[in-house]
């Protein structure tokens, strides 16, 4: 009786080949459609899931706000944070060390960075030593900003890994020769004195430049408190609040 039934199935898919034709590719587009969606799905939900666990749940962002926000934010300067509230801030966690472990300034300007004859459009960071705390920024050559880089207004900077490669290659012997060379930062010299390792994603370090506060501040752009510039910062809380 099986075998019966299943010689006739094969008989009208002999007698019905356009319709077997097209009921086959229904079912395998249909198929590859659903696992396609499911994919991208799991794909966009494991990429969010990634960024949030980077994030952490010890960190805070105090970001600056609207400055072309119309009515009462008209406002010279309001919707923005200055480099005076950072600093109020700072104490307040200075203050509070069983509340707040640090906070740092992340205050990123686009800029133009060259070395030889190679030129590439980035963002450039102004923060500090404490950075690596709070963000994900290990270091694949050289060192990481330091207390006396900030303090002697050191003209050095550190490169993110697609920066680093757009000037000098992706040679990992011609990386470590960057180190100790000077690039052009709005026609200002600054020594590279780390490079930061490749870590892929929308948020990541890999197209920035990272410089002292101070540096930035009196050699390189000048004054921060302008309206497109507000100071962005991150507060990093003990360990015991995290989840």
């Amino acid at each position: 009786m099986f075998k019966e039934q299943i010689f006739m199935a094969l008989d009208s898919l002999r007698a019905n080949k356009f319709r077997s034709l097209l009921t086959m590719l229904g079912i395998i587009i249909s198929a590859g459609t659903l696992v396609a969606v499911l994919s991208l799905g799991n794909s966009v939900q494991s990429t969010v899931f990634e960024q949030f666990v980077d994030l952490g749940t010890r960190r805070i962002a105090v970001l600056p706000g609207d400055p072309k926000a119309k009515g009462a934010r008209d406002v010279p300067g309001y919707g923005l944070l200055s480099i005076q509230d950072y600093h109020r801030l700072e104490r307040l966690v200075q203050q509070n060390p069983e509340i707040f472990s640090t906070i740092v300034p992340e205050i990123a300007v686009p800029v133009d960075v060259r070395a030889g004859t190679t030129s590439v459009r980035t963002s450039l960071v102004r923060t500090n030593q404490d950075y690596q705390e709070v963000q994900t920024v290990p270091v694949d050559y050289g060192r990481f900003l330091n207390d006396t880089d900030e303090t002697a207004s050191a003209r050095v900077g550190v490169l993110g890994a697609l920066v680093a490669e757009d000037l000098f290659g992706q040679n990992p012997q011609d990386l470590q020769a960057a180190i100790g060379q000077t690039v052009e930062i709005n026609g200002q010299p600054i020594q590279v004195v780390g490079i930061l390792s490749p870590l892929g994603g929308p948020f990541s370090s890999d197209r920035r430049v990272l410089a002292p506060v101070s540096t930035v501040r009196l050699r390189l752009v000048g004054d921060l408190d302008l309206p497109g510039r507000g100071v962005q910062m991150i507060i990093w809380f003990p360990e015991k609040w995290g989840v």
